[in-house]
């Protein structure tokens, strides 16, 4: 019998509680009944879209900033390396370069205020209204700060004399030249591949790319994509009188590549100069 009471007298407590607990929680508001359960998390972290802005770089704060800054001072050294610099001359570029940095944080930080007043609310399907505020930002870092927009660009036209000018305009158009000749050579030994060339072939071809090609960013990651597409724009008499019909069906699948690629590289910069 005193074993049966000590057991009563643990379970009283208990029962009691349960009996209680029901009405207990009902009476609560709905407010303390909405605090109790567990935060939501947001579909995409401040982090996240940070990755996307500063794909490439080191670090999203002052690792990216560093980056940038070192961009700064090779642009700087590619233009001595042209044409001498005085000392005045290299601290107008390099206080025009971190300025164009400044400028491109203050934009950074406008879409992350942007993003966090939208965070809340986004859900799986509508994550590409927080990827429209981090793509252009992104794709300025591919396409360079350094632009013909830039503040160190328009510094350089303002401190070089006549002289320096003239040699700059030269070096711009011979390294452009060269990088085009490498982007096109690559490309033309990479379509050998599928389409077996002579060399008067090879010749040719690069001479109708090089036509069709106004400018070309430094950008290896879209280049075969690029010169698919500038392949597309060669006249099609001119491909026909220079390959044969089986190698024409090959020519064919690359320029249907490079026209499905059209809006991607739009977007991202490197066919501004289409329509």
């Amino acid at each position: 019998m005193a074993e049966v009471i000590s057991i009563a007298k643990h379970l009283l407590p208990l029962l009691f509680g349960l009996l209680f607990a029901g009405p207990a929680l009902a009476m609560m508001g709905a407010g303390q009944q909405r605090a109790i359960r567990p935060a939501v998390q947001p579909a995409i972290s401040m982090e996240q879209f940070d990755m996307w802005i500063f794909q490439g770089l080191p670090g999203r704060g002052t690792g990216a900033r560093e980056a940038l800054e070192s961009r700064v001072d090779l642009e700087i050294l590619r233009i001595s390396q042209a044409i001498t610099l005085d000392d005045s001359q290299t601290d107008h570029l390099k206080l025009a370069g971190h300025g164009d940095i400044k400028r491109f944080f203050d934009r950074v930080e406008r879409a992350r205020r942007q993003f966090l007043a939208m965070q809340n609310r986004l859900e799986r399907n509508n994550l590409n209204e927080a990827y429209q505020l981090a793509a252009p930002l992104q794709q300025e870092l591919t396409l360079g700060l350094f632009g013909p927009n830039s503040l160190l660009k328009k510094t350089i036209a303002g401190t070089l004399d006549e002289q320096q000018s003239a040699a700059w305009v030269a070096e711009q158009e011979r390294t452009a030249r060269l990088r085009a000749e490498r982007a096109v050579k690559l490309f033309i030994a990479q379509t050998q591949r599928q389409i077996p060339m002579t060399t008067a072939q090879r010749t040719r071809l690069a001479e109708l790319l090089l036509d069709q090609i106004k400018s070309l960013h430094n950008n290896d990651q879209y280049t075969q994509y690029l010169l698919q597409y500038h392949l597309s724009e060669v006249a099609r008499e001119e491909l026909e009188n220079l390959f044969d019909p089986m190698q024409m069906k090959a020519v064919d699948r690359s320029i249907q590549q490079g026209r499905a690629m059209v809006n991607m590289l739009k977007q991202r910069g490197l066919l501004n100069d289409q329509p």
